[in-house]
């Protein structure tokens, strides 16, 4: 019995410290960043980019459907050339938006 007790504690253990990790928990705040554009710029190209997610949303049955208004908002962030990333990973003082 002892050692089923040993052996559940590790396990635990292990769960505790690998569930956040994997789960993504811990991490900084996440931007949209493009390193060519402006605070102005990026703030239009996202205001046009949730407008069409949500004209999309609504098109399919959908609207106001947070699921498929983040894939699309996603979808046009990124064939605009964005990225989606951590503060940490954008250089410092450069424009970016949640």
């Amino acid at each position: 019995m002892k050692k089923f007790s040993k052996s559940f504690k590790v396990i635990f253990v292990l769960l505790i410290l690998i569930i956040p990790a994997l789960s993504g928990c811990g991490g900084g705040a996440m931007y949209w960043y493009h390193p060519n554009k402006d605070m102005q710029t990026i703030k239009k190209d996202k205001y046009e980019c949730e407008a069409a997610a949500a004209r999309y949303s609504a098109d399919m049955g959908k609207a106001g459907k947070e699921e498929v208004i983040s894939k699309r908002l996603k979808e046009c962030m990124e064939l605009l050339g964005y990225t989606y990333i951590e503060e940490s990973r954008i250089p410092k003082g450069a424009a970016r938006i949640e």
